[in-house]
């Protein structure tokens, strides 16, 4: 599904008060409460969220792979000084691996001022934004999983292993204060895996969100990466 700058502010202004009723949104939103309803409608069918009487409670998604379009929405400030932080190690003529990320989409409008780049994906909608400003690229293909909005599963395993990158730009769901990457669904990690067991350089890029979180699947560990960039400074 794609969701409408509207619906996005919805989701946001129920992540912060977890219940909210029509009426309330509608007069947040400057719209009518019977396109709110529409919408809380459509949003519930995705299960983003639980109708009430009268309004709307937000779905917790802690404990599961967490929407697309939540994440979309988190510290975006954060995650465009990341990109721009990360796109200097970026070079003419390299192939990079970005995976399903935020934080990897970001970079995408910063890679277009490079010359025969080729950038490797497992998610669909960075492909066709990367395809937007012009850069050759791949999308693995798989099982889609509809909450991350990317490709995983055994097929998208094995189209990574036919290709060796310069750079594996990879983040994660969580980072542990012992500096362990862990992630919510183990069909992620093996993508993520792959792509860094194939790159020459692996670069961790994380927003502060992310920071003293442990979910139940290990990805790596902070010394596997030759890089780390996040938002907070030193």
């Amino acid at each position: 599904m794609f969701y409408s700058e509207r619906q996005e502010e919805l989701l946001t202004l129920l992540k912060k008060e977890k219940s909210m009723r029509v009426s309330s949104i509608a007069q947040k939103l400057f719209t009518s409460e019977s396109t709110v309803r529409r919408d809380l409608t459509a949003l519930e069918k995705e299960g983003l969220l639980r109708r009430t009487f009268g309004g709307a409670v937000i779905r917790e998604t802690e404990r599961a792979d967490e929407p697309l379009v939540i994440r979309n929405t988190k510290n975006k400030k954060a995650k465009e000084e990341i990109a721009r932080h990360a796109a200097e190690l970026v070079r003419d003529g390299m192939l990079i691996f970005l995976d399903s990320s935020t934080t990897a989409a970001h970079l995408v409008p910063h890679l277009a001022r490079f010359h025969e780049l080729t950038v490797v994906t497992n998610s669909p909608a960075i492909s066709i934004a990367l395809g937007e400003v012009g850069i050759q690229n791949f999308c693995t293909g798989g099982e889609f999983s509809a909450p991350s909005g990317s490709y995983v599963g055994g097929y998208a395993v094995d189209f990574l292993r036919d290709f060796y990158a310069d750079i594996a730009f990879i983040s994660c769901r969580g980072f542990s204060d012992d500096g362990l990457l862990t992630e919510s669904n183990v069909e992620f990690v093996h993508v993520k895996k792959q792509m860094m067991k194939n790159a020459k350089r692996r670069v961790f890029i994380c927003d502060s969100s992310k920071f003293g979180r442990v979910f139940s699947q290990r990805l790596a560990d902070k010394n596997d990466f030759d890089d780390i960039i996040t938002d907070v400074k030193d």
